[in-house]
């Protein structure tokens, strides 16, 4: 992902867990003492468009100049409706830099 951007991640997990059934999914993303977490409230899924094991998170420009050039670790946990929790493997997603810091409006 570009700073300043605003990329959409796609998470998916390998069991048959219906993303779009959870009572709570977080997906939290770290690079060394930052760290950002996006809940089930703000993903905004759309139902039509979202695979029972996959899920897709906007990013905002803010989100992505919170990040500085390079690695950011990113991680999807959750909570099912009927109380089991789950947790993908920590990803690794390579941040690029930007020459103008800023978010463009």
């Amino acid at each position: 992902m570009i700073r300043g951007t605003t990329p959409t991640l796609k998470l998916s997990i390998e069991s048959e867990i219906d993303l779009r059934r959870c009572k709570q999914i977080w997906v939290t993303m770290r690079q060394a003492d930052k760290e950002i977490t996006k809940t089930l409230t703000e993903m905004a899924v759309d139902e039509m468009a979202v695979e029972k094991n996959c899920i897709e998170i906007n990013l905002s420009q803010s989100d992505t100049l919170a990040l500085d050039p390079g690695v950011v670790y990113v991680q999807m946990r959750g909570l099912t409706a009927a109380g089991s929790a789950f947790a993908t493997g920590i990803a690794a997603v390579k941040v690029e830099r930007i020459l103008k810091e800023g978010e463009i409006s």
